[in-house]
């Protein structure tokens, strides 16, 4: 993960992903806007989030970047792999919805 979500004793907010890619997503990463590293996924294991569907994440208030995507299959060689990142304010005691489409 690219760095702690919620620092203890600071203003949280929280962060949205809506699903309107027509494909489920199995990849989330949620970092700083400061951090050298988008980080490993915040899903589970096998946890996908299915097209039309929600996950919320409490972070702290700020500036966030979430990445999310798709695995892909690897054939003769080749990988496909999906993906999109979007730049996110996270207010304090708000929410903020990342809307994921076929185009980003």
């Amino acid at each position: 993960m690219g760095g702690e979500l919620v620092r203890e004793g600071e203003p949280v907010g929280q962060i949205v992903l809506a699903n309107q890619s027509g494909t489920g997503i199995d990849v989330v990463t949620i970092s700083r806007c400061s951090a050298m590293s988008h980080g490993l996924s915040v899903l589970s294991g096998g946890e996908v989030i299915r097209s039309g569907n929600t996950r919320t994440w409490t972070v702290n208030a700020g500036c966030w970047d979430v990445g999310a995507g798709r695995t892909g299959s690897c054939s003769g060689g080749r990988c496909t792999w999906h993906e999109a990142y979007q730049q996110v304010q996270v207010p304090a005691n708000r929410a903020v919805t990342v809307r994921f489409t076929p185009a980003g």
